[in-house]
């Protein structure tokens, strides 16, 4: 029989090294519907992430700048900063300039947005599905699915 160096009992089912916890990503997500925020932040915590919220632009930045988040969700139309104004912000400080930012909108001009070559990684339209929503946030961070409990 093994024992360990505090002699305990080796269990020998326990061979393989379990793979170290994935550390957990933060995940800002400004937008001013606070119905859809909280559905977008408990879909993101099920998963895994650490979802912050803010209520507009201003707010957002100003998280972004304390928090460091490892990536963005970001909705155009806000009162007080919109989503441009936002990503403005975002890129003139040092050490978040390079955040990656998904844009998610339901604006009308969303086509417009697309060709105005903002520095985003992606841009979804509302109302988009938890999978692609998933997908496409774990792409960005590089990180795998959630295993299986």
């Amino acid at each position: 029989m093994e024992v360990t160096l505090d002699g305990r009992p080796v269990d020998a089912n326990a061979t393989q090294a379990k793979a170290p916890p994935r550390r957990a990503h933060t995940v800002l997500i400004v937008d001013d519907n606070a119905d859809y925020r909280g559905i977008v932040a408990l879909v993101l915590n099920e998963e895994g992430f650490i979802a912050i919220e803010a209520c507009d632009g201003r707010e957002g930045l100003n998280i972004a700048v304390r928090r460091r988040p490892d990536l963005v969700l970001l909705d155009y139309n806000m009162p007080r900063m919109n989503g441009y104004e936002f990503l403005q912000g975002l890129r003139s400080v040092d050490e978040i300039r390079r955040t990656p930012v998904i844009f998610f909108t339901g604006a009308s001009n969303r086509r417009h947005l697309r060709e105005l070559n903002l520095d985003v990684v992606e841009f979804l339209d509302k109302p988009v599905s938890n999978q692609s929503l998933l997908e496409l946030v774990r792409r960005c961070l590089g990180v795998d699915a959630k295993p299986e409990a």
